[in-house]
């Protein structure tokens, strides 16, 4: 069965990831990772939240890897401080 999913299942999204705003409000932090060549960041959610909109949702969003060379694109991460829990993985379905 692998990773295949069941028709009609949806991922579960926890409220205090469904925008930019949310994770902001949760105090929750954001990381960007390529893995094609291992760029990491935190991401800036003040400054998504100035250009797109405390509504704007990452879920499922890509952007382009900023490594010069790297053609791959990064994906988003989120982790609730203190949490201790794996973060989650916002690449959607």
């Amino acid at each position: 069965m692998g990773n295949q999913r069941r028709p009609g299942f949806s991922r579960i999204q926890p409220a205090w990831t469904q925008s930019v705003g949310a994770l902001i409000d949760e105090g929750a932090e954001v990381r960007v990772y390529c893995s094609t060549c291992g760029y990491r960041k935190v991401a800036d959610l003040a400054a998504i939240a100035a250009a797109r909109g405390p509504g704007f949702s990452l879920w499922g969003k890509r952007s382009t890897c900023p490594t010069e060379g790297c053609q791959s694109t990064v994906w988003f991460s989120a982790v609730r401080p203190g949490s201790g829990a794996w973060p989650t993985n916002l690449k959607g379905d």
